[in-house]
Protein backbone atom coordinates (compact mmCIF):
# COMPACT_ATOMS: atom_id res chain seq x y z
CA UNK A 1 0.00 0.00 0.00
CA UNK A 2 1.44 3.35 -0.97
CA UNK A 3 1.41 6.34 1.36
CA UNK A 4 1.07 6.81 5.08
CA UNK A 5 -2.07 5.72 6.89
CA UNK A 6 -3.29 7.11 10.18
CA UNK A 7 -5.05 4.69 12.51
CA UNK A 8 -8.58 3.98 11.37
CA UNK A 9 -8.28 5.84 8.07
CA UNK A 10 -8.62 3.89 4.85
CA UNK A 11 -7.23 6.59 2.54
CA UNK A 12 -3.49 7.40 2.65
CA UNK A 13 -2.21 10.87 3.47
CA UNK A 14 0.82 12.36 1.68
CA UNK A 15 4.05 10.76 2.92
CA UNK A 16 5.70 14.12 3.63
CA UNK A 17 3.34 14.74 6.56
CA UNK A 18 5.12 13.77 9.75
CA UNK A 19 2.39 13.79 12.38
CA UNK A 20 -0.18 11.18 13.27
CA UNK A 21 -3.48 11.30 15.08
CA UNK A 22 -5.59 8.67 16.77
CA UNK A 23 -8.93 10.49 16.38
CA UNK A 24 -10.60 8.27 18.96
CA UNK A 25 -10.95 5.22 16.71
CA UNK A 26 -11.25 1.77 18.21
CA UNK A 27 -9.76 -1.05 16.18
CA UNK A 28 -12.15 -3.34 14.34
CA UNK A 29 -12.10 -5.09 10.98
CA UNK A 30 -14.37 -2.29 9.75
CA UNK A 31 -11.49 0.21 10.09
CA UNK A 32 -8.64 -2.19 9.27
CA UNK A 33 -6.67 -0.57 6.41
CA UNK A 34 -5.49 -3.77 4.67
CA UNK A 35 -9.01 -5.26 4.84
CA UNK A 36 -10.57 -2.05 3.51
CA UNK A 37 -8.09 -1.73 0.63
CA UNK A 38 -7.43 -5.36 -0.34
CA UNK A 39 -10.53 -7.18 0.93
CA UNK A 40 -10.57 -10.91 1.51
CA UNK A 41 -8.85 -12.08 4.68
CA UNK A 42 -6.17 -9.35 4.73
CA UNK A 43 -5.82 -7.69 8.15
CA UNK A 44 -3.32 -6.12 10.51
CA UNK A 45 -1.43 -8.57 12.72
CA UNK A 46 -2.72 -9.13 16.25
CA UNK A 47 -0.65 -8.08 19.28
CA UNK A 48 0.53 -11.68 19.81
CA UNK A 49 1.52 -11.90 16.12
CA UNK A 50 3.48 -8.62 16.42
CA UNK A 51 5.13 -9.92 19.60
CA UNK A 52 6.18 -13.08 17.77
CA UNK A 53 7.59 -11.04 14.88
CA UNK A 54 9.60 -8.91 17.30
CA UNK A 55 10.73 -11.54 19.81
CA UNK A 56 10.92 -14.87 17.97
CA UNK A 57 11.82 -14.03 14.37
CA UNK A 58 15.07 -13.33 12.57
CA UNK A 59 15.21 -10.18 10.43
CA UNK A 60 17.71 -9.98 7.56
CA UNK A 61 18.12 -7.48 4.72
CA UNK A 62 16.93 -8.76 1.37
CA UNK A 63 16.51 -7.58 -2.21
CA UNK A 64 13.84 -8.98 -4.51
CA UNK A 65 13.14 -7.65 -7.97
CA UNK A 66 15.45 -4.71 -7.26
CA UNK A 67 13.49 -3.68 -4.15
CA UNK A 68 15.33 -3.63 -0.82
CA UNK A 69 13.53 -4.76 2.29
CA UNK A 70 13.61 -7.15 5.22
CA UNK A 71 13.09 -10.90 5.20
CA UNK A 72 11.45 -12.15 8.38
CA UNK A 73 11.96 -15.81 9.28
CA UNK A 74 10.23 -17.32 12.26
CA UNK A 75 9.29 -20.57 13.94
CA UNK A 76 5.94 -20.87 12.14
CA UNK A 77 7.28 -20.38 8.58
Amino acid sequence: MDGHYRFGEKIPIPTERTYDSYKGYTYSLANDVPRANWGGKWRLPTKSEFDELINRCTWTTSTQGGDKGLKVTGPKW
